[in-house]
C-alpha cells in the first residue's frame, strides 16, 4: 500500500465521511462468522448451484457477500497452492466474483425485461477481453487482435488485385517492353489475367456471402403471407427477441471459458427492483443457463449463481423449487438497536468536532448527545432511522454543516447549535423535497 493509500485509509477510519456504498471490509464478529459458516457449506456443496441471499432493503446483503468473497477466494487460492505447488500463477489475475448489478429500473414499458437482459449481458461481457473469449459473437468494443489484422491483410490483397486488373493493359505493355519475349509472365499473360479474374470473383463471392450470412443471423422471419401471386415476408432484427434466448449459448461459452477467472461465481444484485413477474422469468432463464454451463465443465468443477434479493420476491415464486439454498440476512438495525448504532457513530464525529471548537457550552452539548438513556433529539428520532444509508447520510451532513458553522463562527453559546444542525440534517434527508423548497 502506497503512502497516499495509507492516508486515505486513515481518513476513513477517522470517519471523515461514512461511505454509502457496501463495505467489503466488515468487522469480524461472532454473528458474521455464523453467516460465513453457512456460506462456506453452501459454496462447498457440489449440488448447490443456485443460491439466494434474501433480506430487506439496506440490511447489508451486498456488504456481507463482498466481505465473504475475499475470505472465500483467499482460502481457495491456498488450497490450489497446496494441491499444485509447482503451478505458475504469477501471470494470472487473481480471481474475483462476477457481479451483475441492475440498480434502479423503471418498469413502465413492455420492453423493460428485454432491456434488462441486454444490460445483464453487457455487464458480464464488459468484464472480459476478446482474448478471454475469442470465439464469442457478442458485439462489444472491437479490440486490436490477430483476427482483425488478418481481415486487414485480406482486404488489402483484394484491393490490390482489383487495381491490378483495372490497369492490366498498360501494365502488360510495360512488362512486354521490359521483359524478354521468352519470359514466363509474357508467355502466360492471358492465363494469368484469367486467374486474377477468378481470384477476385472468388474473394468477392466469399466476402459477399459472409456479409449476407451476418445480416441473416441477426434477423428472423416474423410472418410469411401468400396472397395470390404475391408472397410477403416480414423480417425483424433479432434485438426484438429476448437477449438471454438469443445469446444463451454464447453466454454458456463465455462462462465456461472464464469460470476460474471469476471464482466460479456470478452474483446478480438489485434485479428485484424490476417487476416481479419479469424477475421470475429472468431467474428461470438464468437457471437454465447455469445448468448448461455446468454440463460442459469438468465433473470436479461447477459454476454457481448467487441472487441477492428481497424477501418479498421469494413470496411470489416457488423459491424452494428454484433455489438450491437460501440464506436469510437479518437486519442489523431495528427500533431497539438503531439508537445505539446512531449514537456510537455520532460519538466518532463529535470526537473530531470537539478539538475544533473553543466553545465550552458546545462541547457540553456534544457530550449530552452521547449519553445513553437521556431523552434528547437522538433518543427521539433514532428509532425511526432504520436504514444504515439514511443514518450515514444524516451524519455526513451533520458534520459538514457543523464544520461550516465553526469556520464561519456561526455558533454562539447557548444556541443549542448542535441540536439545530442535527435537526436540519435529519430534515434534509428524510424530507428532501421540502428541504429543497426551504433552501429556495
Amino acid at each position: 500500500m502506497g503512502e497516499e493509500e495509507k492516508i486515505m485509509s486513515s481518513i476513513n477510519r477517522d470517519y471523515l465521511i461514512f461511505p454509502l456504498s457496501c463495505d467489503p471490509e466488515l468487522e469480524e464478529t461472532e454473528e458474521r462468522e455464523i453467516y460465513y459458516k453457512y456460506l462456506d457449506s453452501a459454496f462447498d456443496e457440489p449440488r448447490i448451484h443456485n443460491i439466494g441471499i434474501a433480506g430487506g432493503f439496506g440490511v447489508g446483503k451486498s456488504s456481507l457477500l463482498r466481505s465473504y468473497e475475499k475470505r472465500y477466494l483467499r482460502t481457495a487460492n491456498l488450497k490450489q497452492e497446496i494441491n499444485n505447488p509447482f503451478k505458475d500463477r504469477r501471470k494470472k489475475d487473481e480471481p474475483r466474483f462476477l457481479y451483475v448489478s441492475m440498480g434502479e429500473s423503471q418498469c413502465n414499458n413492455s420492453d423493460n425485461k428485454n432491456e434488462t437482459e441486454r444490460r445483464i449481458l453487457l455487464q458480464i461481457y464488459s468484464r472480459f477481453h476478446k482474448k478471454d473469449i475469442p470465439s464469442s459473437s457478442f458485439e462489444m468494443i472491437h479490440e486490436s487482435t490477430g483476427h482483425l489484422r488478418t481481415k486487414t491483410v485480406v482486404c488489402s490483397l483484394f484491393l490490390f488485385l482489383v487495381l491490378l486488373l483495372t490497369f492490366f493493359t498498360p501494365l502488360g505493355k510495360l512488362l512486354k517492353a521490359t521483359l524478354p519475349a521468352a519470359s514466363i509472365i509474357v508467355h502466360y499473360k492471358t492465363e494469368i489475367h484469367a486467374a486474377l479474374y477468378l481470384i477476385v470473383i472468388g474473394m468477392a463471392v466469399i466476402g459477399g456471402g459472409y456479409l449476407i450470412y451476418q445480416a441473416l443471423t441477426k434477423m428472423y422471419v416474423k410472418t410469411l403471407a401468400l396472397k395470390g401471386e404475391k408472397a410477403e415476408v416480414a423480417v425483424e432484427r433479432t434485438d426484438t427477441r429476448d437477449y438471454l434466448d438469443q445469446y444463451s449459448m454464447d453466454l454458456v461459452y463465455c462462462l465456461e471459458q472464464t469460470a476460474e477467472k471469476i471464482g466460479h461465481t456470478v452474483v446478480f444484485e438489485d434485479m428485484d427492483r424490476m417487476k416481479t413477474d419479469d424477475v421470475i422469468e429472468i431467474f428461470a432463464r438464468l437457471k437454465e443457463i447455469n445448468a448448461m454451463v455446468n454440463q460442459r465443465l469438468p465433473e470436479d468443477e461447477y459454476i454457481r449463481f448467487v441472487y441477492v434479493i428481497k424477501d418479498e420476491v421469494l413470496a411470489r415464486m416457488e423459491h424452494y423449487k428454484f433455489f438450491d439454498y437460501v440464506l436469510p440476512v437479518l437486519p442489523g438495525i431495528n427500533r431497539v438497536t438503531s439508537e445505539h448504532v446512531f449514537r456510537e457513530n455520532l460519538k466518532k464525529i463529535n470526537s473530531l468536532l470537539k478539538p475544533a471548537s473553543s466553545i465550552d457550552e458546545l462541547k457540553k452539548e456534544l457530550d449530552d448527545f452521547e449519553k445513553p438513556g437521556k431523552e434528547n433529539l437522538v433518543s427521539l428520532v433514532a428509532p425511526y432511522l432504520l436504514d444504515y444509508r439514511l443514518q450515514y447520510m444524516i451524519l455526513n451532513d451533520y458534520r459538514f454543516f457543523m464544520e461550516l458553522n465553526l469556520v464561519n463562527r456561526g455558533i454562539n453559546p447557548g444556541q443549542h447549535a448542535a441540536e439545530q444542525i442535527l435537526s436540519l440534517a435529519i430534515y434534509k434527508n428524510v424530507w428532501p423535497e421540502y428541504y429543497d423548497r426551504i433552501s429556495s
